[in-house]
């Protein structure tokens, strides 16, 4: 609400070209604070319903709060509540509680068993179900919550709980859980590079860090150890100044973070640093995917001018360099994504190769299939969402659509063998897109500096399938004195 606010406000003022006394009084009321009270409630956000092709969205409206369901499918909304005065009686009668009808807040409600004519409530130790047909709310049988706890292993343990990995000190011990001993693994953990969590005399599971897979041991290292100290001075809030020091680089400085990958073979009963080193005082991040073969990091140089994807064989420690990308004088680290397909078979990869951003498809040997997404000016952003069946992904672009601000975004559909491209969100202004849960459907909100945020609901198989669900009402905000600037 305040990113909307900032908007609005900036495009009330203009410059004139004759100096003149400034009317601080009249450019208070402007502000953003003075106006939030305006668009307060107003904002739509929508919430997709688990499993269904559903969304509800409440909005402050003249004759007061109001609550929507909305089908996708057909862009239809009902209200959710058919009499607020009549929907307080019912309330206050099971609850004893008191609710304003003009301001009705609804959270936690439920539907169930795909009946989305009526939605379940649980409230002060009530259960009701209110039927939005026939607008009564009824007190129903306060069901058992069954909670599920999940049985989390956790990381220190192998998958079968024959090794367990030790942090003692600042380096790592492996015990061996069917015979009892235990191995020293690591030498050269130290303060600001240490394999455990706290220097402990100690040899305890919860100190390790790093994980399983298999039988091989995983753990990537951020060196501080050479990264200079910086000290912030508080002065403000205390009788006196306080200090605050902690290690942070700075630009120039010869001591940086460095990475490292330990890998040891619990079955082998040998371990190691992996060869990841190519550009001095490099950047590595490792990949949130992890298989029992197979992991993945990214490094790229200081200067951020050249950006490798490597693979790691789990099973014996190789490191494999997949993709190397190169651009002058820098790589756009704002955009710059890229996605493993179907456990590593295919990648998706953002490259500026052609002097705008578009994604290519590899395959898993870092051979170049081909390119995937298209436009001569568009500049491709965010993977949306990647379907592996359908051989297609939704992202986000600009630049692509002529007579257009060039920095709104908008949201597209590719097939990833690079032959079809689909316009999912049209409308002059900038989009968020929220997917269905099952990825068939979105939310499309969009606006301008001299437009109220607009929202769509479309299909991502048939974009036509596209219905206008609502917009924001700014009638106050106007009223209040707010003007819009014209793009």
């Amino acid at each position: 609400m305040r990113k909307l606010i900032f908007i609005l406000f900036s495009s009330i003022f203009s410059l004139s070209v004759f100096a003149q006394e400034a009317n601080w009084t009249q450019a208070e009321k402007c502000s953003a604070d003075s106006l939030e009270q305006y668009i307060k409630g107003r904002t739509l956000y929508p919430n997709w319903i688990k499993g269904s092709h559903y969304f509800s969205y409440d909005v402050k409206s003249q004759d007061g709060n109001r609550h929507y369901l909305v089908n996708a499918e057909n862009g239809k909304r009902k209200s959710m509540i058919k009499d607020n005065k009549l929907f307080v009686r019912q309330y206050a009668q099971i609850t004893g509680d008191t609710l304003d009808a003009k301001d009705i807040q609804l959270y936690g409600y439920q539907f169930k068993n795909n009946d989305f004519s009526r939605f379940y409530l649980d409230k002060k130790g009530k259960s009701m179900v209110y039927d939005m047909n026939t607008g009564k709310l009824s007190e129903i049988p306060v069901e058992k919550k069954v909670i599920d706890r999940l049985d989390l292993k956790k990381s220190c343990h192998s998958a079968d709980s024959l090794y367990s990995m030790l942090g003692s000190g600042y380096d790592l011990f492996v015990r061996d859980n069917r015979t009892g001993s235990v191995k020293r693994v690591t030498f050269d953990g130290k303060e600001d590079a240490s394999y455990t969590y706290r220097n402990s005399k100690d040899t305890v599971s919860t100190n390790s860090k790093g994980f399983w897979l298999g039988h091989r041991y995983i753990y990537m290292m951020q060196d501080m150890s050479e990264v200079k100290e910086i000290s912030l001075i508080h002065s403000l809030g205390n009788s006196r100044p306080t200090m605050n020091t902690f290690k942070m680089p700075m630009p120039g400085d010869a001591g940086v973070r460095q990475y490292r990958v330990f890998w040891y073979d619990a079955d082998r009963g040998q371990g190691k640093l992996l060869p990841i080193e190519k550009y001095p005082d490099q950047v590595v991040a490792m990949d949130y995917f992890r298989s029992l073969t197979a992991l993945y990091i990214t490094r790229r140089s200081r200067k951020a001018d050249k950006i490798d994807l490597c693979r790691i064989n789990v099973e014996d420690g190789t490191v494999t360099e997949l993709i190397s990308e190169e651009c002058v004088p820098h790589i756009n680290l704002t955009l710059f994504n890229y996605k493993i397909l179907e456990q590593g078979k295919y990648f998706i990869w953002w490259s500026e190769r052609t002097g705008k951003g578009n994604y290519y498809l590899y395959d898993h040997n870092g051979k170049l299939l081909n390119r995937i997404t298209k436009g001569e000016n568009l500049v491709a952003g965010n993977i949306v969402h990647v379907d592996t069946l359908k051989r297609e992904m939704v992202f986000s672009g600009y630049g692509k659509e002529e007579g257009i601000n060039p920095y709104y975004t908008f949201f597209y559909k590719a097939r990833l063998d690079g032959k079809e491209q689909v316009l999912l969100t049209p409308g002059n202004g900038n989009h968020e897109l929220t997917l269905s849960g099952d990825r068939k459907y979105a939310v499309d909100k969009y606006s301008r500096m001299d437009m109220f945020p607009v929202m769509n609901v479309l299909s991502i198989e048939n974009p036509r399938k596209n219905f206008k669900v609502d917009q924001m009402d700014g009638s106050d905000l106007r009223q209040a004195g707010w003007q819009p600037l014209r793009c």
